[in-house]
């Protein structure tokens, strides 16, 4: 994960500090908030301690506003835990959708389930998004992607062969959700680049008070915002939250042209 607004939490020392190999791992936390941090970076993972549940970031609400886009998954696959929000939000919500995890780091994993509320029987396994994407013959209705280090979004969001793999385990209809942080306009494009040979559907959101875009990438075509709006108000009364701020940030990129 990445940066979120920062604005709203207060700064303090770690209640938990934990040194790796490759990073620091710190955990923060005040009265209402705790979070996740990786060698003096930017939060990576908050979690509201009244109602854990609840997306904080503005780019997790971003990314789970695409359930007014394909309501009702079955079958999801996250690639990278963080503190496990997207976890702690299906089980809340809609517990009857099976969710599956992917996290290298077995020390983020286990301070996922010691400080972020996350289910001690929460299912996670070991491995890398790629190699497991690489690897897996199942089918999913949305696929999350939010792979970072201390350096940024992790190369492969940038190799069209990652995106090649992942059209074979995504539902015909469905949404591979991917966070990024392009450090420029050429890293943005080099993405996109990338991932229009393999979905022509693309929408793009920005976050103005961070560093993270979000890209929700389909083979089928959208519906209209009209009606993701009408179903965003669906899910608000059935889910308690409001998806309507977070689509109406979203731009539906051009088709790719085609030449004769």
């Amino acid at each position: 994960m990445k940066l979120c607004d920062e604005k709203n939490l207060e700064q303090s020392s770690p209640i938990h500090l934990e040194v790796g190999v490759n990073n620091t791992i710190a955990i923060h936390a005040n009265e209402k908030f705790r979070w996740m941090r990786f060698d003096n970076s930017g939060v990576q993972s908050v979690c509201d301690l009244a109602t854990p549940w609840h997306p904080v970031a503005p780019y997790c609400l971003s990314m789970l506003s695409g359930l007014c886009l394909r309501p009702g998954p079955s079958r999801v696959l996250n690639l990278g835990l963080g503190g496990g929000t997207f976890e702690r939000f299906f089980r809340e919500k809609l517990p009857d959708t099976t969710v599956t995890t992917v996290e290298p780091c077995p020390t983020v994993a286990r301070l996922a389930k010691r400080f972020f509320d996350l289910s001690e029987d929460t299912e996670i396994i070991e491995d890398s998004g790629w190699d497991f994407v690489k690897s897996c013959q199942e089918k999913f209705d949305i696929i999350f992607i939010d792979m970072f280090d201390e350096n940024g979004h992790l190369e492969c969001l940038g190799d069209a062969k990652f995106y090649s793999d992942l059209h074979l385990i995504v539902a015909h209809s469905g949404l591979i959700i991917i966070d990024i942080a392009p450090a420029d306009e050429d890293s943005l494009l080099a993405i996109l680049l990338s991932i229009r040979p393999i979905f022509n559907h693309v929408q793009l959101s920005t976050e103005p008070e961070a560093s993270n875009m979000i890209l929700i990438c389909s083979r089928a075509p959208f519906p209209g915002l009209a009606q993701t709006l009408i179903l965003a108000e669906k899910l608000n009364n059935t889910l308690g939250i409001n998806f309507s701020e977070a689509l109406q940030k979203f731009s539906k990129l051009p088709a790719p042209v085609q030449y004769q």
